[in-house]
């Protein structure tokens, strides 16, 4: 999935357990202020960091968390400082992918 994003014109951000703290700051400040307009977020990631994303305006599961908190915690949570900020103008879009639902709605367009 990091790797993807190279190929196309879209500019994307990663954040994962193992990224340095001063990454995930600029990582997060860049999704923050439109300089990337998709941030992965890991799994991993929220659970040993429990990062707080501003920003967020719609959010897509690889697939469900394994501690439904998680889902909770980002849905809720990362959707609903985006609405505080003014960022989200439509209504919050939530999905969950999974690579057989992927081939199987358009061989990986969402």
């Amino acid at each position: 999935m990091r790797n993807h994003p190279h190929n196309t014109p879209i500019s994307v951000g990663a954040i994962s357990e193992e990224t340095p703290v001063t990454s995930v700051a600029r990582a997060q400040s860049h999704f923050f202020t439109d300089r990337h307009s998709v941030l992965v977020y890991s799994g991993r990631a929220h659970h040993f960091r429990r990062y707080d994303i501003h920003g967020v305006t719609r959010v897509v599961f690889y697939a469900l968390p394994d501690n439904s908190l998680f889902y909770h915690e980002i849905v809720a949570g990362f959707i609903r400082r985006g609405i505080g900020h003014g960022r989200v103008t439509e209504q919050p879009e939530v999905r969950v992918i999974s690579p057989s639902g992927m081939l199987q709605a358009g061989k990986g367009h969402w």
